[in-house]
């Protein structure tokens, strides 16, 4: 069954809220099972956001580790030698985190199986104005664009006999800093060279044209309304 862009669009909307929102990690759990269970419903597999988005979710993971340890937090529930190594309240942070960057990684790759067209429209019709739909869509395409610009530098460095993983860990950070000015520099330069050329196409200077949707159907009804309201109970459980 087909389901409608708006309707994607608001799932994402009602769970990426709730994941925001709440805190409690038993809470963030039943939404994240709830939002696993929608985003199947409407034909996308959950885990294919997590194989994509994959390097995003070890970063928060390790985050989340690393600030158990090194900002810790509540009663101590874990030793090793007599040092205090796990902390109740840091490990329940963690987990909140943990849990919520996947609920808002699942959710968020329904916006991009919808592809670029049809999530214009769905904003287009949400009215989201048009300066923040086209920035929201040229920062989905920097993305690749920055990261095969830092592939192409680190691979031609390593071609001149330069090896960051040799480098003592002080000696890498000032080499990953002095990597970012030509990227910031290169980036700036994209910007400015895509102003110029909706500036000169004329931006903004015509009226928004009007998008034709269907009306929802039974179906699309039946998954909003059950997911705002599966949302709604488990942030009401006492």
């Amino acid at each position: 069954m087909k389901f409608d862009s708006r309707t994607k669009v608001l799932i994402t909307a009602i769970f990426s809220t709730a994941a925001i929102l709440l805190n409690d990690p038993i809470r963030l759990s039943f939404v994240l099972l709830a939002s696993a269970a929608a985003v199947r419903v409407v034909g996308v597999n959950p885990l294919n956001g997590i194989r994509r988005l994959k390097e995003l979710f070890y970063l928060f993971l390790t985050m989340a580790i690393l600030q158990n340890i090194f900002a810790p937090r509540g009663a101590p529930i874990l030793t090793l030698f007599g040092h205090p190594i796990l902390f109740k309240t840091s490990l329940m942070n963690a987990t909140s985190t943990v849990i919520r960057v996947t609920i808002i990684i699942i959710t968020g790759y329904l916006l991009i199986a919808l592809g670029e067209r049809e999530f214009i429209r769905a904003m287009v019709f949400f009215g989201v104005p048009d300066v923040i739909l086209l920035m929201t869509i040229i920062g989905f395409r920097f993305i690749p664009i920055i990261r095969n610009e830092i592939r192409d530098m680190l691979n031609s460095l390593m071609l001149r006999g330069i090896e960051p993983n040799d480098m003592k860990l002080k000696e890498r950070a000032s080499f990953y800093l002095n990597l970012t000015i030509p990227l910031v520099f290169n980036t700036l330069k994209r910007a400015r060279d895509i102003a110029a050329v909706l500036e000169a196409r004329g931006f903004r200077s015509s009226n928004r044209r009007k998008v034709r949707f269907e009306r929802f159907r039974l179906s699309d009804w039946l998954v909003i309304i059950l997911s705002l309201a599966v949302t709604i109970c488990i942030a009401a459980i006492p």
